[in-house]
């Protein structure tokens, strides 16, 4: 292969966008690019021509989830621990309700 021609993935570290966003500006001609077989080359000289600056934003913006329940991280650290074991109390009284009979079952004597 020339020096000159490159695959997605290192197009898609040159331009500083990903794999796909890559794959889509060919599929949308904004990329001149090769098919062989079942990869893209991309002539290196090609990208200086690409505008990398998209619509939408470089790192989408996540929506902050409601507080439900606080987090171990949030709260002070001597009531960590007593959280902590309340959950894991919680999950086991979950457990035992619903596999409480076949738990009993299952005990060996």
């Amino acid at each position: 292969m020339k020096k000159h021609l490159i695959g997605t993935t290192e197009a898609a570290r040159i331009l500083g966008i990903s794999r796909i966003a890559v794959f889509k500006k060919i599929q949308k001609g904004q990329l001149e690019a090769t098919k062989i077989g079942r990869n893209y080359v991309i002539d290196r000289r090609n990208l200086e021509n690409i505008s990398v600056r998209s619509d939408t934003p470089k790192h989408k913006v996540l929506k902050k989830p409601e507080r439900t329940v606080e987090t171990v991280s949030t709260i002070k650290p001597d009531r960590a621990k007593t959280k902590v074991k309340k959950d894991v109390k919680d999950a086991v009284g979950r457990a035992m309700r619903e596999f409480g009979d076949a738990l009993k079952k299952m005990e060996v004597e």
